[in-house]
């Protein structure tokens, strides 16, 4: 029984991370398409790369310069700007969630790991960790990427058509 609640435990504690650090990401996306529809002209500014998901607080601080620079060209209103750091306040927020959930999950995959008597190097049990957390960012990013929404859109439609 013991080892089935530890398991448990394990997948609850990932799952904490996994989730809020999803949420992070959709309240990102979310201002990033905002800014978009808005028609900010962004090809004078770079895109910022998914691989600084690897390091959440990086990612925002680089997105939100990026969105400020966006904004400042747009001249946009105090309102706008405020709902704007609203967003950004959200998504921080889930980062942090998921950053605490990132700590009880190490912790718990350890002790998880000692539990069923399996000795792992600290390299090994780090790469281990490393793995799972570049998983959870490469699966959390194809979540959220808009090809994937509309593909899902598109099979939803043609079902709905080939029932009529």
């Amino acid at each position: 029984m013991e080892k089935s609640l530890s398991c448990f435990e394990l997948i609850g504690a990932w799952l904490i991370f996994i989730f809020p650090l999803y949420q992070g990401m959709l309240e990102l996306q979310e201002q990033i398409q905002s800014v978009k529809r808005n028609e900010i002209k962004e090809s004078t500014l770079p895109k910022i790369s998914m691989w600084y998901w690897l390091f959440p607080p990086l990612k925002i601080r680089l997105e939100k310069q990026r969105m400020f620079k966006l904004l400042s060209q747009r001249h946009t209103s105090n309102t706008e700007l405020e709902a704007f750091l609203h967003f950004l306040d959200k998504a921080t927020a889930w980062f942090y969630v998921a950053l605490g959930g990132l700590l009880t999950a190490i912790s718990v995959t350890y002790g998880t790991l000692e539990q069923f008597k399996i000795e792992l190097s600290p390299p090994i049990f780090w790469l281990l960790i490393i793995v799972i957390i570049i998983c959870t960012f490469v699966s959390d990013n194809h979540r959220i990427n808009s090809k994937r929404k509309q593909r899902i859109i598109q099979k939803i439609q043609n079902g709905m058509d080939n029932n009529l």
